[in-house]
């Protein structure tokens, strides 16, 4: 019952992104390195998009297995100039009862 929106890149994804009504995406993961655009780049402008536009900020979580926890991911993030609003961190290697997990907590959430 989910549907997926792939991107090759951080570019990619934020042109998909924006490309969408508002509501569309309930989630965001992204790795936090990528060709042409990283993911740290993309969430930034995910979250400048999102205020300019006045909409909801959507979850983003990074996925990473350079990081080894969520403190050290948040930190570089906000030192390259992000905001930790409704951001998170995830390690590689993912797993489906993983993703299964974190979407299933969105749902019942209603997040």
């Amino acid at each position: 019952g989910v549907q997926v929106v792939l991107a090759n890149n951080g570019k990619e994804a934020y042109e998909k992104f924006i490309s969408k009504q508002e509501n569309y995406f309930d989630l965001i993961l992204t790795d936090v390195q990528m060709p042409e655009m990283d993911g740290f780049t993309a969430a930034k402008l995910i979250r400048k998009w999102e205020e300019n536009n006045q909409r909801k900020k959507i979850p983003i979580y990074f996925v990473t297995g350079e990081y080894y926890n969520e403190q050290e991911v948040l930190k570089s993030f906000l030192s390259q100039g992000g905001v930790e609003d409704k951001i998170r961190c995830l390690r590689k290697p993912l797993d489906g009862d993983m993703i299964r997990t974190l979407i299933h907590i969105f749902k019942s959430h209603n997040i």
